[in-house]
């Protein structure tokens, strides 16, 4: 009957590193000897191995869950083999085989450098993101796999020459910078791509129309007006020499009866969901003061 007599055994008299390997048992005629484990996949299972059988009739086979995937028989010497094992658990064997009859040279077979190499799968990808045109942006993905781990930085499907990091620095970002980022991560078990990570640049709203210096004369009312381009609602707070002037929140400033309080540098931050600018400083100035002369006299009375 089909039954295991021994499991395969390690020694250390024929191996492949000149360490240790596993042999095959002691077994008869009509009888196995297998070794198995289980994986979890996917991953990609190595290994080297050799026999010295009857050939066609004794057999060293893998299988995977019960499936061969594959086997050898006569005299071979050790030889690599390779699999991709998929997702879930599975169980691995490698059995050693005789038929009714007869044994041929050493009779077993030998099994070393067993390696379970994981694919790499990437459970976080990239993150989306909304930034301000100008900063600096990291965009990262939590990986696992088995090292070492290969890199590749895709903008819209096309890879980035150099971004080959587990992380992509992005300087000044502009406008042109936005769009899909993707990262895909390999090994020698295979590779995976990251679902996207869209990333919006946003633009600060552009100044058109800046305000400008103005003389006038005392008395007077002085207007300072901005326009703003881009994408709006657009917000506005006036200063003056950098202080916030109270309730100067249009897209002009109107100014009545100025005097000496109000001359200095005026300008407007303008605001909007995409960030803020500042203008240009416009200075006021006042002219046709009149100066009156003071005279002061010291000295004693009636001397």
């Amino acid at each position: 009957s089909d039954v295991c007599s021994s499991d395969l055994h390690s020694q250390t008299n024929i191996t492949y590193d000149g360490t240790e390997a596993a042999r095959s048992g002691t077994i008869t005629n009509n009888q196995q000897t297998w070794l198995q484990t289980q994986v979890a996949g996917p991953a990609r299972v190595s290994f080297l191995w050799k026999i010295s059988s009857e050939n066609g009739y004794d057999f060293l086979r893998f299988s995977v869950d019960g499936t061969e995937l594959t086997n050898t028989s006569g005299k071979v010497e050790w030889k690599l083999i390779s699999f991709l094992i998929p997702a879930g658990t599975h169980t691995l064997r490698w059995a050693y085989t005789k038929d009714e009859s007869e044994s041929v040279g050493s009779d077993g077979g030998w099994l070393d450098n067993v390696s379970v190499l994981y694919t790499p799968a990437i459970p976080v990808p990239p993150p989306s993101l909304v930034v301000t045109s100008g900063v600096q942006v990291v965009l990262g993905a939590t990986v696992t796999g088995t090292a070492p781990l290969g890199y590749q930085w895709q903008f819209h499907g096309t890879n980035l020459p150099g971004a080959t990091s587990a992380t992509l620095a992005l300087t000044n970002v502009q406008p042109a910078q936005a769009g899909p980022y993707t990262l895909t991560v390999s090994n020698g078990a295979g590779s995976v791509t990251s679902a996207p990570g869209l990333l919006t640049v946003l633009t600060p709203p552009a100044i058109s129309t800046q305000p400008v210096d103005q003389t006038v004369s005392p008395g007077t009312d002085v207007v300072f007006t901005v326009v703003a381009a881009g994408a709006g609602p657009f917000t506005y707070q006036w200063r003056l020499n950098g202080m916030v002037l109270a309730g100067a929140t249009n897209a002009t400033l109107l100014l009545t009866n100025v005097g000496s309080a109000q001359v200095g540098t005026y300008d407007v931050e303008v605001s909007s969901a995409s960030g803020t600018t500042r203008s240009q400083l416009a200075r006021l100035t006042l002219t046709g003061l009149v100066l009156r002369p003071t005279l002061f006299i010291e000295g004693v009375i009636g001397g």
